[in-house]
Parts: C-alpha cells; structure tokens; sequence
C-alpha cells in the first residue's frame, strides 16, 4: 500500500518531499517522548500551499488520518 499510496503524492510533490525509506521514517520522525510505537508508512514535506492542498485531496479521497507535526522542538506537545 505504501508503494501505490506515495505514487499519488508524486503527482503533485517533488521527490525530496516524500519520505518513504523506513530507516528515515524510523529515525526522523518515529521518535516521541513516550514509549509509544507508531508505523509511518509516508513522511510527506510540501513547500507550498498548492501541495498542502493536493495532499490533503488525497488524503481525504483514500481516507486517511493527517498528523501535521513543527519542524521546532517541541518536545512533548503532540508526542
């Protein structure tokens, strides 16, 4: 599913916007500051409102829960 669902976000977003590779997805964005455990099948990075917009499009058509994070240190807030 990650395969196919990262194909419809590479119509609209550069391929640095999309993360994909587990190791990156683990390492950068699975880390909180509780014990939970989360599989991220997707990290997507757009640079422009007309890519928030496509994401959230399909997002919406496939269903799936968004969960916008700050790239600041906010430790705790969200974990």
């Amino acid at each position: 599913m990650t395969a196919a669902l990262a194909a419809r976000f590479r119509a609209a977003l550069p391929p640095e916007a999309i993360v994909d590779d587990s190791t990156t997805l683990h390492e950068r964005y699975g880390r909180n500051v509780t014990a939970l455990r989360r599989r991220l099948p997707l990290a997507l990075r757009p640079t422009t409102d007309e890519q928030v917009a496509h994401i959230v499009v399909v997002a919406n058509a496939e269903r799936i829960p968004l969960y916008p994070f700050s790239t600041g240190l906010n430790w705790g807030l969200g974990s």
